[in-house]
């Protein structure tokens, strides 16, 4: 059996905080076509997910340190609203955005369904 948990692919987990600035504070994994499990929340004040449609584009940036430029992270999907925030939580997929505008760059995580990753026996979740 342990040869069975060894041939799966290991998810990267990246739980970012926000800082003061409602800014990430570390970087997601990047790579096209990867899966990763994403939780972060913030209040829904920032955000508007309360009564968003399901499928409305989330953006978060990650200011270089040099102060100009960044990483703009855009997440679609797997967004739940309670008490008052926004919780984005579950497995999505990275795609890569070509291009770079004004010193920033974009990466994008669209949702996977949960049940469709763990169904496919291909994937499990790093160990932290």
């Amino acid at each position: 059996m342990a040869g069975f948990w060894n041939s799966r692919i290991q998810v990267p987990v990246w739980k970012p905080e926000l800082d003061h600035k409602g800014d990430l504070t570390t970087a997601p994994p990047e790579k096209d076509g990867q899966v990763v499990f994403i939780e972060l929340f913030d209040e829904n004040k920032n955000r508007g997910c309360a009564n968003a449609a399901e499928d409305k584009l989330y953006s978060f940036s990650l200011p270089n340190t040099s102060g100009s430029g960044g990483l703009a992270v855009n997440i679609r999907g797997n967004v739940q609203f309670a008490n008052g925030y926004c919780y984005f939580s579950g497995f999505f997929i990275n795609k890569k955005v070509f291009g770079i505008h004004q010193g920033w760059t974009e990466t994008y995580f669209g949702a996977l369904d949960t049940f469709e990753v763990v169904k496919s026996g291909q994937h499990c979740l790093a160990r932290q």
